[in-house]
């Protein structure tokens, strides 16, 4: 509790007096967080089953991989590219970690959080419109569906659409 309390009587930096900075900054953090979760997201949603259920089945272990791969390439590229710019939260925790270090003041952590959650909450509702059409679907002999929501890597027309 000492290094919490040591932590916290770091002066916190005025980084909010240039308030079209404090903008543009949590927009970039409100696209980046969207992006973030709506790739992962869509990535979990897309595989078409259900993890876990205690089986420990080979089938559910090698459906996590591109889950993880996914995350973890949409964290990279964000970070290396919004970083040097916000610092590249994209995480509400990591907003309140850097304000008790007081690398950000609270004005700033606070303007990241309505970035991050409203962008997330835009990411889920996003995912949540791409996949509601399975809804009515059939699932396939192995539990999974048919087809991949939106048709995701598809290089096909699906058979409900016609090319002319």
């Amino acid at each position: 509790m000492s290094s919490i309390l040591a932590l916290m009587k770091n002066p916190a930096p005025d980084d909010t007096s240039n308030r079209k900075k404090l903008i543009k900054q949590s927009l970039i953090e409100f696209v980046a967080t969207t992006v973030f979760i709506y790739f992962g997201t869509l990535s979990a949603v897309s595989t078409g089953t259900k993890l876990g259920g205690g089986s420990g089945s080979g089938e559910d272990v090698g459906r996590v991989f591109p889950i993880a791969f996914s995350f973890g390439i949409s964290i990279m590229c964000l970070a290396y590219s919004i970083g040097h710019i916000t610092g590249g939260h994209m995480n509400p925790a990591v907003s309140f970690l850097m304000f008790l270090q007081g690398q950000i003041s609270l004005t700033k952590m606070i303007a990241y959080w309505l970035a991050q959650f409203s962008g997330s909450l835009l990411a889920s509702s996003l995912v949540w419109g791409s996949v509601t059409s399975l809804a009515g679907d059939e699932k396939g002999e192995d539990g999974t569906y048919n087809n991949p929501p939106f048709q995701l890597g598809a290089t096909t027309l699906d058979s409900g659409i016609s090319s002319g």
